[in-house]
């Protein structure tokens, strides 16, 4: 670790050895590898199982990130335009065309947090909602709410 090594770089086109650089990092003594696979495996899990719950009861996931996903969704569900959709809009819509995709309501959303609660280590401690609704998300004048 005292000495300038080359870095071997792993890049998905091309794998190379980079000039010989000084490590600035040292490893902990409270470093764990398998501690943090096991964070980010449980991570991928909980993220697969949302999207599979949200796919079973037909809506799509717009984005997810590690700690987030956005779901589409309406105050009443229904289909929504969308290029490239597999269900059709009853009507043409300029710019849009008939492709359309399944927004899930807001309580079938709120059906899918509710089943994730139960998988909170924090739900009896803290109280903090396991998949939160971020407050940024909503309108200002929209009807649904978010508790705080």
């Amino acid at each position: 670790m005292d000495s300038r090594s080359p870095l071997y770089v792993f890049s998905g086109d091309t794998d190379y050895l980079t000039p010989p650089v000084e490590v600035w990092e040292r490893p902990s003594e409270f470093y764990c590898p398998v501690i943090a696979s096991l964070v980010t495996g449980g991570s991928h899990l909980l993220c697969a199982m949302l999207e599979r719950v949200v796919q079973d009861m037909g809506g799509q996931v717009a984005a997810m990130d590690t700690d987030s996903a956005m779901i589409v969704s309406t105050k009443d569900g229904g289909l929504v335009p969308c290029a490239g959709g597999p269900h059709r809009l009853k009507s043409y819509q300029e710019g849009d065309g008939n492709d359309a995709i399944r927004a899930l309501s807001f309580a079938e959303v709120d059906s899918i947090r509710e089943r994730f609660e139960k998988l909170s280590p924090w739900r009896k401690t803290l109280k903090t909602p396991f998949l939160k609704l971020e407050r940024e998300n909503f309108d200002a004048n929209a009807p649904y709410t978010i508790a705080d």
